[in-house]
């Protein structure tokens, strides 16, 4: 588990009752969202109370989705920057996932070590042939015109 809704209540200066209608609610709503979206997100766990014998205190562990999905929803200085910071976590990870897409993959044995070393030296070398066959076609007209003087 990720989190603890009393941590969460301290953390972001809220009441444990209220956190625990914000996922009572989302809780409530998920059937509309699909089977199963917020299976595993959220374990509900009964604590004895510390003073009263036989009172439980219903609490909620969370999982980091459940934690983020709960978070998304508050307002304020913490969970404002929470929600930047993971926006831009997010955004330096699709930025690194599109680097790595680009960048080309090194080859993994020697036969295809071989092919690029191939591939690499093809596509070098046939500017130096498209020139030289261009070379070889003049001379050839000048050869032509000169035997045809003759």
């Amino acid at each position: 588990m990720f989190a603890n809704s009393r941590d969460v209540a301290a953390f972001f200066g809220k009441r444990h009752d209220h956190v625990l209608r914000d996922i009572n609610e989302l809780l409530t709503h998920a059937p509309n969202l699909g089977d199963g979206l917020l299976s595993g997100y959220f374990t509900c766990v009964q604590t004895p109370h510390p003073t009263v014998v036989g009172r439980m205190i219903p609490s909620y562990d969370m999982t980091r989705d459940g934690f983020t999905l709960l978070v998304m929803g508050y307002t304020g200085p913490k969970a404002m920057e929470f929600k930047v910071r993971y926006i831009q976590r997010f955004n330096k990870m699709e930025e690194a996932l599109k680097q790595q897409l680009a960048a080309p993959a090194l080859p993994t044995n020697y036969r295809d070590a071989l092919i690029v070393q191939i591939a690499t030296t093809v596509v070098a070398t046939t500017p130096r042939i498209e020139t030289a066959r261009d070379a070889m076609v003049t001379q050839n007209r000048m050869v032509s015109r000169f035997c045809s003087r003759l």
